[in-house]
């Protein structure tokens, strides 16, 4: 499967060539998966980890809890940038793999919120100091999402850019 960007292939369809190319903000949505998220959610975790190891003291299973955030996490973040590169070469298929990962983050958000009240019942804090941070939470990820799926939907450079945007 060869991307377009490394033939130096030019879009065929009538579309308007001026908005062929990962510019603008499909630029930003892949600097941000590429690199900005992945420093982001390691230093989250650092700070995490340094609160989950002292309240382990007390409450031992915490650690389970790290262990689900960070993993999870940590696989769609990796997922996040294997997305942003096929985007930024233009491969096939790249639209379709974004709105996947959008899928899987919001279905993340929702569940995560969950089960971390599960998992601060299960450690022996109390879950109710949860409410704000995991409602934020879920309505940040709902506005993202959305946001993500409208604009891979209905972008005009998404369009130009890749022929199978709506696959």
């Amino acid at each position: 499967m060869t991307d377009r960007a490394a033939t130096g292939e030019e879009p065929t369809s009538a579309v308007n060539p001026a908005l062929y190319g990962v510019k603008g903000w499909l630029k930003f949505i892949v600097i941000g998966n590429l690199y900005l998220a992945p420093i982001f959610i390691v230093l989250l975790y650092v700070m995490a980890w340094i609160g989950f190891v002292v309240l382990a003291e007390e409450h031992p299973n915490i650690i389970l809890v790290g262990l689900l955030l960070t993993g999870v996490d940590g696989v769609l973040t990796y997922m996040g940038i294997q997305a942003a590169r096929s985007l930024r070469d233009i491969r096939a298929g790249a639209v379709q793999q974004m709105k996947h990962l959008l899928k899987l983050r919001l279905g993340w958000t929702l569940l995560g919120a969950l089960l971390s009240f599960l998992g601060w019942s299960l450690s022996g804090l109390d879950p109710e100091n949860l409410i704000p941070g995991a409602i934020k939470s879920v309505v940040l990820g709902v506005i993202g999402f959305t946001i993500g799926w409208s604009y891979f939907s209905v972008s005009k450079r998404v369009r130009a850019t890749y022929p199978d945007w709506n696959v």
